[in-house]
């Protein structure tokens, strides 16, 4: 079985960890050193992967990558939580579509890495196959130091076989490098795309746009982003524009290193604000 360290998430840390979904989560401290041992019905969940965007009741498009792949959602890291989160707003937001698998795998692959641990053994990356449509621009921060420290234990409700704490690394499988050839409709998709891409939008837009809505991406929710109608929208992670002030610096605090880390990395002068009006102009709100 895969062990952890001690966990940081305790007290005062565990509230604020709270506060990142108040109104979606139901959290208990992480344990100590060793094998985690979650009770019937909760799930590991690291501080990281809540700040990249998942959220309970995690979404089917999460389940399906997982059960297509073959692994569990602990054998991921950060970044491949911060890529799924980021392609799963893009589809819903900018290009008015449900998160699709066959999408996803046309721009990403899977890797296994070479270290030994079963936390975190393999990992999503960007396909470099000549002839591919490119995705937009996404930066990911090279290290999460010491991420596998920030556990907790969540209710999970349906609990997924792939929820479950792995007995061992994530097994390479044909599926996760294999090419995906995009069937005739989906060049609409592609096209747009490419529009957006050539237009200037980002993965740090999206991740601002998704930040400043309140919205977890990997969060199944009851309509999807391109329809969101406001702060009392009921897929916000915290609904309601009064009383929020805390909730609003513990949200943007959050993500706020993935902002500054891409525009750090590209030579931008963007302030955050200034990203999230410009990826509301890329936007395709729709009304219900």
């Amino acid at each position: 079985m895969a062990s952890l360290p001690s966990s940081r998430v305790r007290g005062d840390v565990l509230q604020t960890v709270q506060g990142l979904g108040a109104g979606v989560l139901v959290l208990r401290e992480g344990g100590d050193a060793g094998v985690p041992r979650p009770r019937a019905g909760e799930t590991v969940l690291f501080t990281s992967f809540l700040m990249a965007g998942l959220a309970l009741p995690f979404s089917e498009f999460l389940k399906f990558v997982l059960d297509y792949y073959g692994i569990h959602l602990a054998h991921l890291v950060p970044n491949s939580i911060v890529i799924l989160s980021t392609f799963a707003h893009f589809c819903e937001m900018f290009l008015a579509i449900p998160p699709n698998l066959h999408l996803f795998r046309y721009f990403f692959l899977l890797r296994p890495h070479t270290s030994e641990g079963i936390v975190g053994s393999c990992s999503f990356q960007r396909r470099s196959d000549s002839g591919l449509e490119a995705f937009i621009p996404l930066t990911l921060k090279d290290k999460w130091i010491g991420w596998t420290q920030h556990w907790s234990y969540v209710a999970a409700g349906d609990l997924w076989e792939s929820l479950q704490w792995p007995v061992a690394r994530a097994v390479l499988r044909p599926e996760w490098s294999a090419k995906e050839v995009p069937e005739a409709r989906a060049r609409c998709a592609l096209d747009r795309i490419r529009h957006l891409r050539d237009a200037g939008l980002t993965g740090a837009m999206v991740i601002g746009d998704f930040v400043r809505r309140r919205l977890s991406p990997l969060r199944e929710r009851a309509h999807m982003a391109c329809y969101y109608h406001g702060v009392d929208d009921e897929t916000r992670t915290h609904v309601g524009g009064k009383g929020l002030l805390t909730v609003l610096v513990i949200s943007l605090s959050s993500l706020h290193f993935f902002l500054n880390w891409e525009m750090n990395r590209s030579g931008w002068g963007f302030g955050q604000g200034e990203l999230e009006d410009m990826a509301s102009c890329f936007a395709t709100p729709r009304h219900v």
